[in-house]
Order: C-alpha cells, then structure tokens, then sequence
C-alpha cells in the first residue's frame, strides 16, 4: 500500500487560476478574430480605381446614348442601354 501524498495547501488553486486565464487568454483572442471579422463582413466592399473608371465609363455612354435616343432611333441602341443601366444597379446593389 502506498501513502498517499497530498499536495501543499493553496498549490491546487494556483494550478486552476492559472488554468482558468489560460482558457480565458485564448477565448479572448477567439473573440477579437471572430469580432473583426465580423466587423469586415458588415463593411461595404471597397472599389478600386479601375473599378471607378470602368463604372464611370459605363455611367457616360448611358447618358449618351439617353441623349442621343431621338436622333438614332433604333430598338437596338435603347436596348443596349437599358442593359447597361441593369448592370450598373447590379453592381450598386453589390457595393
């Protein structure tokens, strides 16, 4: 039969403290990663510079061809144009 040890006073309390602000550590920097990426989530995605020119691009030649739908009357170009403009609100609705 072998006796049995027990451990010092208090030794058993500071193991489980320093175990507890272990787990507390690491539930901590899981919170601040999920927070952020959250707060990403919920943030408008950014428009690059090509992106700008191109839409920008896009806006003008539907102005255009508005301005422009008396003098050339044709279904073809009115068409063109209302594609363009669907185009264009898709891709505000994304922004």
């Amino acid at each position: 039969m072998t006796p049995s040890v027990e451990p010092p006073p208090g030794m058993m309390r500071a193991y489980m403290e320093s175990l507890f602000d272990d787990v507390e550590q690491r539930l901590a920097l899981q919170r601040s990663v999920v927070m952020r990426w959250l707060d990403a989530a919920g943030t408008p995605a950014t428009v690059s510079a090509r992106e700008q020119v191109l839409r920008e691009a896009l806006q003008e030649v539907v102005a255009v061809l508005e301005e422009t739908k008396q003098s050339f009357k044709s279904k073809r170009l009115g068409e063109l144009r209302a594609k363009l403009e669907r185009t264009l609100a898709g891709l505000d609705a994304v922004n």
